[in-house]
């Protein structure tokens, strides 16, 4: 009875908080996209360290190059380190591979919206299935993605905060 409450005690100490609990999980499989994710999330939150969650989308983008969770890590990391420019960069990466997940849209938007830019997708056509977006004001025609069929013409999408 000794032991059993001994081990339940030292995996109890596994629960302290998101920090403890996710690197506990890293420690039995290495290899967990979840934990890995889910560790830059919680540095980005309650861990309240953008520079280690930086740390841990690398690693995650190291073994898992082409993770949607890995690389909207990234780019939340440098938005919380106020590296706007390297956000940006990310976050036009993630929208021509994932050109309607909202999340990306969002996060985009509340980028452009902290600096000082009204939030607003503008998405012009240009012909056959290609598209760029325009942010108020600010073009990014280096971001030539495939679109939908319907995006015949010029619709702005206003994403809501939070």
């Amino acid at each position: 009875l000794v032991v059993l409450a001994a081990l339940t005690f030292i995996r109890n100490q596994d629960w302290r908080n998101g920090e403890t609990f996710w690197r506990s999980v890293l420690k039995v499989d290495a290899s967990s996209v979840t934990a890995r994710v889910n560790l830059a999330y919680f540095y980005l939150g309650e861990g309240q360290n953008p520079q280690k969650a930086l740390e841990v989308s690398r690693e995650q983008l190291r073994l898992y190059p082409k993770h949607f969770g890995g690389w909207l890590t990234l780019a939340d990391s440098y938005a919380a380190l106020g590296e706007i420019d390297l956000a940006r960069v990310e976050y036009l990466k993630l929208l021509r591979i994932y050109p309607a997940n909202d999340r990306v849209q969002r996060r985009f938007n509340f980028l452009y919206q902290a600096s000082g830019v009204d939030s607003g997708i503008l998405i012009k056509p240009l012909g056959g299935r290609d598209v760029y977006f325009e942010v108020r004001g600010v073009s990014d025609k280096e971001l030539v993605i495939p679109w939908s069929e319907g995006a015949s013409s010029e619709s702005r999408i206003f994403l809501p905060p939070g």
